[in-house]
């Protein structure tokens, strides 16, 4: 936010650093036709100066010394100027347009201070040359006033951008700048196909309009809060060294990190992405009813993935089917759709590799209402957090299970013939 408000030090123009000595002592550009002196031929500032510079025992100590540095150039012109690059700005080519749009109306006012730090004349003159710039509603909100009100304004670029900070950067403004600043996450709606570079420099961008930080670390974090899980084993924070080597690492490793991550990883984030979305609809749609009236009944424990339109099962549960890790009963949700056993997940059931069964239960999941898919998505993500855990465990310690696995073909295939869900 510092850059939109202030504008730097105006360093000194290109004609002020390298400034020649006219033969009569005063600085100016030899190729240039508005400073030459009135001793030239007439014929324009294309001729070089008619020798050396004055004494430089006559000029001031700061004279003195910028021609004892520049005498040697200045008489070794000796006839047509040499090619030379004209600095000369050009307003229609260098001063941007801005139409009003508050979205891009920070880069906009970045690029006129660019402009502005280029020497004081720019600096000056950009307070009157910047509103011949305006089009579409800035255009009409500047004409909207008179001439006594606009005139105070042009006085210099910093007086012309307090009004406009005023009029279009307001609170409403900076709220809704630092809210996108907050959600702005890598490859979002807006930048489906964007690089990890191009992610780390607009994410900064827009932090340090809204944010202070204090540190280029703690910008750095809150850049990696919304990029993948998967930067993190990539890129070690614990030993940058500042911005410039996150941008040259992130750069070096670019092609890793636009690899999509693990399949385990990419479902379980998908599942979650799904709760989270089916969590918004339902709590948008609960804010806009009436508050109920509280029950008089007493409150009862909810099982993870609970819900009354589950298919009903009238044999006995495969209670010997035990899940490795964490079963249902033991990570507090509800036992297995397929045969109510609370030993084992619903994927570890011998009934769902029946095609009959496992057809019964997608039919039912898919009328299910709202609530019930929510219920359903919470199921999956539990049981895919306690399959990644015991994942991990499985190293340490395995337990073969054959025994188990022959009755369980024995008991799948007995279940077959008995009564369907219903």
């Amino acid at each position: 936010m510092r850059d939109l408000i202030s504008t730097q030090r105006r360093r000194k123009s290109l004609a002020d650093q390298v400034a020649q000595y006219n033969p009569d002592g005063n600085p100016g550009d030899p190729y240039d036709s508005d400073s030459s002196s009135s001793s030239d031929t007439g014929k324009g500032g294309n001729t070089p100066p008619r020798g050396p510079p004055r004494d430089p025992s006559r000029l001031p100590d700061q004279s003195r010394r910028t021609v004892t540095a520049n005498s040697r150039h200045t008489q070794s012109f000796k006839g047509p100027a040499p090619p030379h690059f004209d600095t000369k700005l050009k307003l229609s080519d260098t001063v941007p347009t801005w139409d009003g749009n508050k979205d891009n109306l920070a880069d906009w006012i970045i690029a006129i201070n660019e402009l502005a730090e280029r020497s004081d004349y720019t600096y000056v003159q950009l307070g009157e040359l910047v509103p011949l710039r305006f089009t579409g509603d800035a255009k009409e909100w500047w004409y909207a006033h008179d001439a006594n009100w606009r005139l105070p304004k042009t006085r210099n670029w910093d007086t012309l951008k307090d009004a406009i900070l005023t009029q279009f950067m307001n609170r409403t403004w900076m709220e809704k700048q630092t809210e996108k600043a907050q959600h702005r996450s890598y490859r979002d709606s807006n930048h489906p196909h964007e690089t990890p570079s191009q992610y780390i420099r607009d994410k900064k961008k827009w932090l340090q309009r809204t944010h202070e930080y204090q540190s280029e670390r703690q910008l750095i974090y809150a850049i990696l809060q919304k990029a993948p899980r998967e930067w993190g084993r990539i890129i070690d924070t614990s030993i940058l060294d500042g911005w410039d080597d996150f941008e040259q690492k992130i750069e070096y490793h670019e092609e890793l990190l636009m690899k999509p991550s693990s399949s385990s990883d990419k479902g379980l984030s998908r599942r979650l992405d799904k709760i989270e979305s089916l969590l918004e609809k339902a709590t948008r749609r609960k804010a806009n009813t009436h508050l109920a009236k509280p029950s008089k009944k007493q409150a009862r424990t909810h099982l993870v993935g609970a819900r009354k339109d589950l298919p009903k099962f009238n044999n006995k549960p495969l209670d010997h089917i035990v899940s490795k890790g964490k079963t249902p009963a033991m990570a507090g949700a509800r036992p297995c759709t397929y045969c109510r056993s609370g030993n084992h997940w619903d994927n570890d059931c011998p009934l769902n590799k029946k095609k009959k069964f496992r057809k019964i239960v997608k039919a039912n999941l898919a009328a299910a209402d709202e609530e019930g898919q929510i219920a359903q998505a919470e199921y999956e993500a539990l049981q895919e957090s306690v399959d990644s855990s015991s994942s991990e465990e499985s190293s340490d310690t395995e337990t073969p299970e054959e025994d188990a696995s022959e009755k369980d073909s024995d008991e799948a295939s007995a279940e077959e013939e008995s009564p369907d869900f219903f």
